[in-house]
């Protein structure tokens, strides 16, 4: 099942305060290990060759952190931006409610597809 749609569920209502915020370093190496996991299944579902496979696995991975690196550079910047207007509490707020209804509608999509194959 779709833990990673859970723990998206999860970020949103930490962030909404409506639960406590687990540990968080806990929470970060959990949720990582839960992401990784799934990225790991797509992954396999990829035709790559046996040659050359650990090489191929390293530069996926480079290229996902550096995806990651460049979105977070991204995000900061603009998130910065958001923290200045008068109205951030509101977009935060929204932004959180929609998170928490992606992060559901991805654990029930997944959640149907494993029961169903």
């Amino acid at each position: 099942m779709s833990s990673i749609g859970l723990s998206v569920c999860d970020n949103a209502l930490e962030n909404l305060q409506i639960i406590r915020p687990i540990n968080p370093k806990l929470a970060v190496f959990g949720f990582g290990l839960v992401h990784g996991l799934g990225l790991s299944t797509k992954l396999q579902d990829l035709p790559l060759s046996r040659d050359g496979l650990i090489v191929n696995m390293l530069v996926f991975d480079i290229g996902v952190e550096l995806g990651q690196i460049a979105a977070l550079t991204i995000s900061f910047g603009g998130l910065a931006w958001l923290r200045q207007r008068f109205d951030f509490t509101l977009i935060a707020t929204n932004a959180n409610v929609l998170l928490f209804a992606a992060g559901s509608a991805l654990f029930a999509m997944q959640s149907v597809g494993y029961f169903t194959t």
